[in-house]
């Protein structure tokens, strides 16, 4: 009769010096020692033990190791008569369709050892060195004088020589809320596991609050990172992750992944301070991206930001915090509305970004429609080796100027300004009391300005109709995105979009920029070298 696992023999292993009952990874410079988990003093029935693999469909695709008393060891135990395997293997027969020939040798041989106690830790049980990676059995056959007297079955999944390890585990705060050290209740707090592994493997992310399971999924799809709203309770939380090196359709055997976990402090009394004073602050639309697109200024109304495609917000840390994450193949737009031109009228915005410039590539693309025109006027500033570059768009003219960045900054707060009259459109950066600007004329073009558009963050240079938010027709990211890159994290955007008063100049507390030459005022560049905008 066999006892199963659960019966009075339990038997488990150790990974060099971690438990299969904490980890069930095993690569292929582990050790595996097994070890009985309950005292074998006094109890004479136990003459050895039968260590073996197997694969998913039953088959033994290892040696068998016996460990076996020595005979005084076992006379000293009250057994005289001799153990099971002495000289021969306690069984050479699996079912199952027939094995190859290179399994079929090596789960034929077999290896006797010899202890003085089988209570204690034993030598290492050896996996082949040919073993593919996936998931496995190891078994545990308990022996008695004559009969099998207990079977454990131990999961585990074999990496080989595969790199896998969850190097740390990270919580990180809004980027908006600059000093905080305390999460408060309800806010969103991102999550990250780092995690090497080796590109044969697919990783897959179990996220915990306590001991209930928050979310999962594969690290290829995002579950590397998780964005958990804090409960309300403002006390120390349990966050675990567990990694396992495939999908774990194997955790109804026992898999255990690797883990690590953190007491994440919450806290009513929390000291904030903001990247911009909110002060007589005329701003419609403010986005915190602390977790969501929404506009905390004005919630509810017009002038959410939206993602472009299919895909969700892409939130990233740096620098400590964590902000919206922005580039070709995250992009994101939002309508601007200005009034329609007449002589008396100007239509006019300002925006203000806190970003951390991680590549080059477009922070944001202002376009405003024309009447009876595909291509848009467009206004672009993107960040180049020489610093930010504002750029204006005409139709097959194009004018450009300069904004140098002070090397080593983690994050940056920009000022974007924007003006239109009759006739002449004026675009300017701002930065740390340094202003350059672009003043071409458009009177030949003021007639069919509409007094609408759009800005885009993280945008390519393409017309905007082939990707405006609720166009499905003309919907064509998921075919035509580009491969993922980072170019920024914004971890904060406000903007106002108004006619006639400028909505800086009545800001109180506000540093004035002062206009220097650091580069032209405007430079055209030869027609073929403009950029062609697709239809």
């Amino acid at each position: 009769m066999v006892i199963s696992s659960s019966g009075t023999y339990q038997v488990s292993a150790f990974v060099d010096e971690v438990s299969l009952d904490t980890c069930s990874i095993v690569g292929k410079d582990n050790d595996i020692y097994p070890y009985f988990k309950n005292s074998l003093v006094n109890d004479p029935d136990v003459q050895g033990l039968v260590v073996f693999l197997q694969n998913p469909q039953g088959e033994k695709v290892s040696g068998e190791f016996h460990y076996s008393l020595f005979a005084e060891s076992r006379k000293e135990s009250g057994s005289e008569g001799e153990p099971i395997g002495d000289g021969e293997p306690v069984s050479n027969e699996t079912s199952g369709e027939a094995l190859s020939g290179d399994v079929q040798e090596k789960k034929n041989q077999v290896e006797f050892i010899q202890v003085s106690r089988l209570d204690q830790q034993m030598p290492a049980f050896i996996i082949p060195e040919d073993l593919p990676l996936g998931y496995y059995t190891l078994v545990f056959q308990v022996l008695g004088q004559k009969d099998v007297l207990s079977r454990t079955d131990k999961s585990i999944y074999y990496i080989a020589d595969a790199e896998f390890e969850l190097t740390d585990l990270q919580s990180y705060l809004p980027g908006a809320l600059a000093g905080a050290h305390l999460a408060s209740p309800g806010e969103n707090v991102l999550l990250e596991a780092l995690i090497n592994a080796d590109e044969r493997l697919d990783p897959y992310v179990v996220w915990y609050s306590g001991k209930q399971s928050i979310a999962e999924g594969y690290v290829t799809e995002g579950a590397g990172r998780f964005m958990w709203q804090v409960p309300e309770q403002p006390l120390f939380h349990n966050i675990r992750v567990e990694v396992f090196p495939m999908m774990p359709e194997s955790r109804l055997r026992g898999i255990v992944g690797k883990t690590k976990e953190l007491l994440l402090p919450v806290s009513t009394k929390n000291e904030r301070k903001r990247n911009f004073a909110e002060e007589a602050d005329p701003f419609t639309h403010w986005y915190d991206f602390a977790g969501t697109l929404h506009n905390v200024k004005n919630p509810g109304k017009s002038g959410e930001l939206t993602p472009l495609g299919t895909t969700a917000p892409a939130w990233m840390p740096h620098g400590g915090m964590y902000g919206l994450s922005i580039g070709p193949g995250d992009q994101y737009a939002l309508p601007v509305a200005f009034t329609a031109l007449n002589p008396s009228e100007q239509g006019q915005g300002r925006i203000k970004l806190h970003f951390a410039p991680l590549g080059t590539g477009t922070l944001l693309d202002l376009f405003l429609n024309l009447k009876d025109a595909s291509n848009p006027l467009q206004i672009n500033v993107s960040l180049a080796e020489a610093g930010l570059v504002l750029s204006l768009t005409l139709g097959n003219e194009r004018y450009e100027t300069t904004l140098a960045l002070t090397e080593g900054e983690a994050y940056v707060s920009l000022f974007f300004d924007y003006q239109i009259s009759n006739n002449q459109v004026r675009a300017a950066l701002s930065l740390n009391n340094t202003e350059v600007f672009l003043e071409p004329d458009i009177s030949a073009l003021s007639p069919f300005i509409t007094g609408t558009g759009t800005l885009r963050l993280g945008s390519v240079s393409a017309t905007p109709e082939a990707v405006l938010p609720g166009d499905t027709e003309n919907e064509t990211a998921e075919e035509t995105k580009p491969e993922k890159e980072i170019t920024m994290v914004i971890v904060e955007l406000r903007s106002v979009y108004d006619i006639n008063n400028a909505p800086w100049e009545s800001e109180e507390g506000e540093e004035k920029t002062i206009a220097t030459a650091v580069s032209p005022k405007t430079s055209a560049r030869a027609q073929d070298s403009a950029p062609q905008s697709e239809s």
